[in-house]
């Protein structure tokens, strides 16, 4: 009825999967800033601005480029633990 988002639905219900759900976002996320910075979203750095704007936007970047790569390794981190402890459970 719902075509593919029914399916992801059904797909995710299952209590397995929807523990993997928070990580998998976050890394999504964290893709979803890389690619948005990579096709040009510090463009907003290219307009003249006082140094104080251009130094604020620096310590913004600055602060969102060190928390997505921990962001990435707790998720990473996460998944792993998880998949070594089902797979532990399963022997």
């Amino acid at each position: 009825m719902w075509g593919f988002f029914g399916r992801l639905r059904e797909w995710l219900d299952e209590p397995v999967r929807r523990q993997y759900v928070p990580a998998v976002v976050t890394l999504v996320a964290v893709a979803a800033f890389w690619l948005v910075g990579l096709f040009g979203g510090l463009t907003v750095l290219r307009a003249p601005h006082s140094a104080v704007v251009t130094l604020g936007w620096l310590y913004l970047m600055l602060f969102l480029v060190a928390g997505s790569g921990a962001a990435c390794f707790f998720a990473v981190t996460d998944i792993v633990r998880r998949v070594r402890s089902r797979r532990r459970s399963l022997l």
